[in-house]
Protein backbone atom coordinates (compact mmCIF):
# COMPACT_ATOMS: atom_id res chain seq x y z
CA UNK A 1 0.00 0.00 0.00
CA UNK A 2 2.78 2.41 0.95
CA UNK A 3 4.78 1.54 -2.15
CA UNK A 4 1.71 2.06 -4.32
CA UNK A 5 1.08 5.46 -2.77
CA UNK A 6 4.71 6.46 -3.23
CA UNK A 7 4.53 5.34 -6.84
CA UNK A 8 1.44 7.43 -7.50
CA UNK A 9 2.92 10.38 -5.63
CA UNK A 10 5.99 10.06 -7.84
CA UNK A 11 3.77 10.09 -10.91
CA UNK A 12 2.09 13.21 -9.58
CA UNK A 13 5.48 14.92 -9.11
CA UNK A 14 6.47 13.89 -12.63
CA UNK A 15 3.22 15.43 -13.84
CA UNK A 16 4.12 18.70 -12.05
CA UNK A 17 7.58 18.57 -13.64
CA UNK A 18 6.04 18.10 -17.08
CA UNK A 19 3.72 21.04 -16.45
CA UNK A 20 6.66 23.27 -15.50
CA UNK A 21 8.62 22.07 -18.53
CA UNK A 22 5.60 22.73 -20.69
CA UNK A 23 5.43 26.27 -19.32
CA UNK A 24 8.89 26.89 -20.73
CA UNK A 25 7.90 25.79 -24.22
CA UNK A 26 4.20 26.70 -24.14
CA UNK A 27 4.29 29.61 -21.72
CA UNK A 28 1.89 31.73 -23.76
CA UNK A 29 -0.90 29.26 -22.95
CA UNK A 30 0.18 27.74 -19.65
CA UNK A 31 1.34 30.84 -17.73
CA UNK A 32 -2.17 32.40 -17.66
CA UNK A 33 -3.51 29.01 -16.53
CA UNK A 34 -0.94 28.89 -13.72
CA UNK A 35 -1.70 32.45 -12.61
CA UNK A 36 -5.41 31.70 -12.80
CA UNK A 37 -4.92 28.67 -10.56
CA UNK A 38 -2.80 30.55 -8.01
CA UNK A 39 -5.12 33.54 -7.89
CA UNK A 40 -8.16 31.28 -7.60
CA UNK A 41 -6.55 29.82 -4.46
CA UNK A 42 -6.07 33.35 -3.16
CA UNK A 43 -9.67 34.31 -3.92
CA UNK A 44 -11.22 31.01 -2.79
CA UNK A 45 -11.74 31.99 0.89
CA UNK A 46 -13.48 35.22 -0.15
CA UNK A 47 -15.62 33.37 -2.68
CA UNK A 48 -16.61 30.77 -0.08
CA UNK A 49 -17.54 33.48 2.42
CA UNK A 50 -19.67 35.35 -0.11
CA UNK A 51 -21.27 32.11 -1.28
CA UNK A 52 -22.27 31.27 2.30
CA UNK A 53 -24.13 34.58 2.46
CA UNK A 54 -25.95 34.63 -0.90
CA UNK A 55 -26.22 30.85 -1.56
CA UNK A 56 -25.25 31.17 -5.22
CA UNK A 57 -21.84 30.03 -6.41
CA UNK A 58 -21.92 31.83 -9.75
CA UNK A 59 -23.01 35.12 -8.16
CA UNK A 60 -20.37 34.73 -5.44
CA UNK A 61 -17.67 34.11 -8.04
CA UNK A 62 -18.86 37.12 -10.07
CA UNK A 63 -18.67 39.37 -6.99
CA UNK A 64 -15.25 37.98 -6.07
CA UNK A 65 -13.86 38.58 -9.55
CA UNK A 66 -15.38 42.08 -9.57
CA UNK A 67 -13.57 42.88 -6.32
CA UNK A 68 -10.38 41.46 -7.82
CA UNK A 69 -10.76 43.69 -10.90
CA UNK A 70 -11.34 46.70 -8.65
CA UNK A 71 -8.13 45.88 -6.76
CA UNK A 72 -6.19 45.57 -10.04
CA UNK A 73 -7.68 48.89 -11.19
CA UNK A 74 -6.56 50.59 -7.97
CA UNK A 75 -3.03 49.23 -8.44
CA UNK A 76 -2.91 50.44 -12.06
CA UNK A 77 -4.25 53.85 -10.97
CA UNK A 78 -1.58 54.06 -8.29
CA UNK A 79 1.17 53.29 -10.80
CA UNK A 80 -0.23 55.75 -13.35
CA UNK A 81 -0.44 58.46 -10.67
CA UNK A 82 3.24 57.96 -9.93
CA UNK A 83 4.02 58.31 -13.64
CA UNK A 84 1.85 61.44 -13.87
CA UNK A 85 3.80 62.98 -10.98
CA UNK A 86 6.98 62.49 -12.96
CA UNK A 87 5.36 64.02 -16.05
CA UNK A 88 4.12 67.01 -14.05
CA UNK A 89 7.73 67.73 -13.06
CA UNK A 90 8.85 67.60 -16.69
CA UNK A 91 9.05 71.40 -17.07
CA UNK A 92 11.32 71.66 -14.04
CA UNK A 93 13.47 68.79 -15.29
CA UNK A 94 13.64 70.39 -18.75
CA UNK A 95 14.80 73.73 -17.34
CA UNK A 96 17.48 72.02 -15.29
CA UNK A 97 18.64 70.08 -18.34
CA UNK A 98 18.90 73.29 -20.36
CA UNK A 99 21.17 74.81 -17.72
CA UNK A 100 23.34 71.70 -17.61
CA UNK A 101 23.40 71.56 -21.42
CA UNK A 102 24.67 75.15 -21.61
CA UNK A 103 27.47 74.31 -19.18
CA UNK A 104 28.35 71.21 -21.20
CA UNK A 105 28.43 73.27 -24.41
CA UNK A 106 30.98 75.65 -22.88
CA UNK A 107 33.14 72.75 -21.69
CA UNK A 108 33.02 70.99 -25.08
CA UNK A 109 33.98 74.21 -26.85
CA UNK A 110 36.83 74.74 -24.41
CA UNK A 111 38.35 71.25 -24.43
CA UNK A 112 37.38 69.86 -27.86
CA UNK A 113 37.18 72.99 -29.99
CA UNK A 114 33.60 72.36 -31.18
CA UNK A 115 31.59 75.54 -31.53
CA UNK A 116 27.85 75.72 -30.84
CA UNK A 117 26.96 75.14 -34.52
CA UNK A 118 28.93 71.91 -34.70
CA UNK A 119 27.52 70.78 -31.38
CA UNK A 120 23.98 71.58 -32.56
CA UNK A 121 24.49 69.58 -35.78
CA UNK A 122 25.79 66.61 -33.78
CA UNK A 123 22.95 66.94 -31.28
CA UNK A 124 20.32 67.03 -34.06
CA UNK A 125 21.77 63.85 -35.54
CA UNK A 126 21.72 62.13 -32.17
CA UNK A 127 18.22 63.46 -31.47
CA UNK A 128 16.89 61.77 -34.60
CA UNK A 129 18.38 58.47 -33.47
CA UNK A 130 16.99 58.95 -29.96
CA UNK A 131 13.58 59.80 -31.43
CA UNK A 132 13.56 56.59 -33.47
CA UNK A 133 14.54 54.62 -30.37
CA UNK A 134 11.86 56.40 -28.35
CA UNK A 135 9.17 55.57 -30.91
CA UNK A 136 10.33 51.95 -30.87
CA UNK A 137 10.10 51.88 -27.06
CA UNK A 138 6.60 53.39 -27.18
CA UNK A 139 5.48 50.79 -29.71
CA UNK A 140 6.92 48.02 -27.56
CA UNK A 141 5.16 49.47 -24.51
CA UNK A 142 1.79 49.63 -26.29
CA UNK A 143 2.24 46.07 -27.57
CA UNK A 144 3.28 44.86 -24.12
CA UNK A 145 0.34 46.62 -22.46
CA UNK A 146 -2.03 45.06 -24.99
CA UNK A 147 -0.59 41.62 -24.24
CA UNK A 148 -0.96 42.34 -20.52
CA UNK A 149 -4.66 43.17 -20.92
CA UNK A 150 -5.20 40.07 -23.07
CA UNK A 151 -3.45 37.79 -20.57
CA UNK A 152 -5.29 39.46 -17.68
CA UNK A 153 -8.58 38.69 -19.42
CA UNK A 154 -7.53 35.06 -19.85
CA UNK A 155 -6.50 34.87 -16.19
CA UNK A 156 -9.89 36.22 -15.08
CA UNK A 157 -11.67 33.64 -17.26
CA UNK A 158 -9.52 30.85 -15.80
CA UNK A 159 -10.19 32.11 -12.27
CA UNK A 160 -13.93 31.93 -12.93
CA UNK A 161 -13.80 28.34 -14.18
CA UNK A 162 -11.35 27.19 -11.50
CA UNK A 163 -13.64 28.56 -8.78
CA UNK A 164 -16.78 27.26 -10.48
CA UNK A 165 -15.49 23.71 -11.02
CA UNK A 166 -13.21 23.43 -8.00
CA UNK A 167 -15.16 20.44 -6.72
CA UNK A 168 -14.73 18.53 -9.97
CA UNK A 169 -11.04 19.41 -10.10
CA UNK A 170 -10.61 17.94 -6.63
CA UNK A 171 -12.52 14.80 -7.68
CA UNK A 172 -10.26 14.48 -10.73
CA UNK A 173 -7.16 14.59 -8.52
CA UNK A 174 -8.67 12.04 -6.13
CA UNK A 175 -9.46 9.76 -9.08
CA UNK A 176 -5.73 9.43 -9.69
CA UNK A 177 -5.36 7.61 -6.35
CA UNK A 178 -6.99 4.63 -4.67
CA UNK A 179 -9.98 5.27 -2.34
CA UNK A 180 -8.02 4.32 0.79
CA UNK A 181 -5.47 7.00 -0.05
CA UNK A 182 -7.98 9.83 -0.44
CA UNK A 183 -7.62 11.05 3.14
CA UNK A 184 -3.87 11.43 2.72
CA UNK A 185 -4.34 13.12 -0.67
CA UNK A 186 -6.87 15.59 0.75
CA UNK A 187 -4.48 16.33 3.60
CA UNK A 188 -1.67 17.08 1.13
CA UNK A 189 -3.98 19.22 -1.02
CA UNK A 190 -5.04 21.28 1.99
CA UNK A 191 -1.42 21.72 3.09
CA UNK A 192 -0.36 22.83 -0.38
CA UNK A 193 -3.34 25.17 -0.60
CA UNK A 194 -2.51 26.79 2.74
CA UNK A 195 1.16 27.08 1.78
CA UNK A 196 0.35 28.78 -1.53
CA UNK A 197 -2.25 31.02 0.11
CA UNK A 198 0.16 32.13 2.84
CA UNK A 199 2.86 32.81 0.25
CA UNK A 200 0.54 34.90 -1.92
CA UNK A 201 -0.77 36.84 1.07
CA UNK A 202 2.77 37.52 2.27
CA UNK A 203 3.77 38.65 -1.22
CA UNK A 204 0.73 40.93 -1.43
CA UNK A 205 1.49 42.48 1.97
CA UNK A 206 5.14 43.03 1.02
CA UNK A 207 4.16 44.71 -2.25
CA UNK A 208 1.63 46.87 -0.40
CA UNK A 209 4.27 48.00 2.10
CA UNK A 210 6.77 48.82 -0.66
CA UNK A 211 4.12 50.71 -2.63
CA UNK A 212 3.06 52.70 0.43
CA UNK A 213 6.67 53.59 1.26
CA UNK A 214 7.25 54.76 -2.32
CA UNK A 215 4.10 56.87 -2.21
CA UNK A 216 5.03 58.49 1.10
CA UNK A 217 8.73 58.94 0.44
Amino acid sequence: MTNSFLFQATLFLIFIFLVITGMIYAGTFLIPVLFGGLLSLLLLPLSNKIESKIKSRIAAIAITITLFIVAITVIIYFISSQVSNIVSDFDFIQSRLKIQFSVIQVLINKYFGMDEGEQLAWFNQQSNEWLKSGISYIQDFILGFGNFLFNLTLVIIYIFFFLLYRGRIKLFILALFKPEQHIMVLYIINKVKKLVLNYLMGLFIALSIVGTMNAVG
